[in-house]
């Protein structure tokens, strides 16, 4: 059966493919707050008054890195949940765990619907950092991504919940 016939192939390609955008996202983001925050750091320390607004930016970076990491926690059971539903509703144990995730993606889209409203009020208001002039929806963006990137996953996981990455250990 071809990539193209088989929609749970194509959710695992996917699937992927998502994770390793967010990681790349992910590892630039701390990549440029580590580089920024010890750039200001040292060009302090050498007397020269440090960077610019680089405490700004590496807030502004961690924001949106964060919200990546909400997305990508969730993708290997890393994140915090609900644990009711592991202990109760024993007689839908064939299907417990895909309607968790149907739920929580239902949850989740909610979650980003406000998101996306508080990022486009940010949009429209043309709100802006007081120091460095520059506009808020960017990072604010991050917000509804992140939710509606893990609602995404949870829908498919309720699909094929076998999907899920494995991880070793217990957090």
């Amino acid at each position: 059966m071809s990539l193209f016939t088989n929609p749970k192939a194509i959710a695992r390609a996917f699937l992927s493919a998502l994770r390793r955008f967010e990681w790349l996202v992910a590892g630039l983001g701390l990549a440029f707050v580590t580089v920024t925050v010890i750039g200001d750091v040292v060009m302090r320390e050498l007397g020269s008054g440090g960077i610019h607004g680089a405490s700004r930016l590496a807030v502004m970076a961690m924001i949106v890195t964060g919200f990546i990491g909400i997305a990508l926690a969730s993708d290997g059971k890393q994140h915090l949940r609900i644990t009711v539903f592991d202990v109760s509703w024993r007689s839908l144990e064939p299907i417990r765990e895909s309607v968790v995730y149907a739920v929580s993606g239902i949850l989740l889209l909610g979650f980003a619907w406000y998101g996306y409203l508080f990022a486009l009020s940010t949009f429209e208001l043309n709100e802006r950092t007081v120091f460095l002039d520059m506009p808020l929806w960017p990072a604010h963006a991050a917000i509804p991504y992140a939710f509606f990137s893990y609602a995404l996953r949870s829908f498919l996981l309720a699909s094929w919940p076998d999907l899920s990455q494995k991880v070793d250990g217990e957090i």
